[in-house]
């Protein structure tokens, strides 16, 4: 390195006076400006993420209407690991054509995938789902070789979870009129052919709800399912059967017990990966 600088200052550098004045103060100041304009952009795709970003994923309407440098910063920050520039051109591509099903490939084990509207980036979910029934019960178990894991936790009172409870989230609140799933009656399955589910009154295929609600193929396998004797209770993304819905949240008077019922979804990517590439 120390040869090559001196090859650039004895060589270079005197070409360069000789054909433009301080050569050295421009590189400096353009140095600056185009720090100045990485700044910038960097603050505005944050300020696009802070706005757009919901359930891990990004609409890609709103990609679209960005400019691209700042659709690429947003694109590099929703994945866990590094990508190049080769990467997020494929994923450029898959936001501005917008074609639900359509996917590509990323560092890590990950796939950027389309669905409904939205871009997620998702772990490739290998290993096994619930090849039997698991008892619902407070605590914790992994499926998928630990990519995602189910959360159940005793509250207190349900706080800040009744403002934000949404049954279209990978949360589910069980309030004390609804707690007695806990009692040995509910349990975690996998999805079967036929499942369905009543919501408004309406009994709907799972499959054509999934879809709706926008979860990519690569997920809608591996969501673990809510249910009792009656049927399925909850379905990740999608929502609870008729009688246990959000409403019942707003109705209890804090009494009784209250779990929260969560789905992680883990990237299973090294998060050193992110700084390496």
């Amino acid at each position: 390195p120390s040869y090559a600088r001196n090859r650039l200052r004895l060589r270079v550098v005197p070409e360069l006076e000789a054909v433009a004045p301080d050569p050295q103060g421009g590189a400096y100041r353009l140095s600056r400006s185009l720090a100045q304009d990485r700044d910038y952009l960097d603050r505005a795709a944050e300020a696009f993420l802070s706005e757009r970003l919901r359930q891990g994923a990004l609409p890609v309407e709103a990609l679209r209407r960005e400019h691209s440098a700042i659709r690429r910063r947003a694109l590099a920050a929703l994945s866990p690991v590094s990508l190049d520039a080769a990467h997020l051109e494929s994923m450029e591509a898959l936001a501005l054509e917008g074609k639900s099903g359509s996917s590509c490939s990323l560092p890590g084990g990950m796939r950027a995938c389309v669905q409904t509207g939205w871009l997620w980036v998702l772990p490739d979910l290998r290993g096994p789902v619930l090849r039997e029934p698991v008892p619902l019960r407070e605590g914790s178990f992994a499926i998928c070789d630990g990519l995602l894991t189910v959360c159940v936790r005793k509250l207190e009172n349900l706080g800040s979870d009744r403002k934000v409870h949404n049954l279209s989230t990978p949360r589910y609140i069980i309030v004390n009129e609804n707690s007695d799933i806990m009692l040995g009656k509910g349990f975690w399955r996998c999805r079967q052919e036929g499942d369905a589910l009543t919501v408004r009154g309406v009994h709907r295929r799972l499959r054509r709800l999934l879809r709706e609600a926008g979860v990519p193929p690569v997920l809608r396998d591996a969501l673990p399912l809510l249910c009792d004797r009656d049927g399925i209770l909850w379905v990740p993304f999608v929502g609870a059967r008729d009688g246990y819905d959000a409403a019942a949240a707003n109705r209890t008077d804090g009494s009784g017990a209250c779990y929260r019922v969560e789905l992680l979804l883990h990237s299973g990517a090294d998060p050193q990966q992110k700084g390496q590439r």
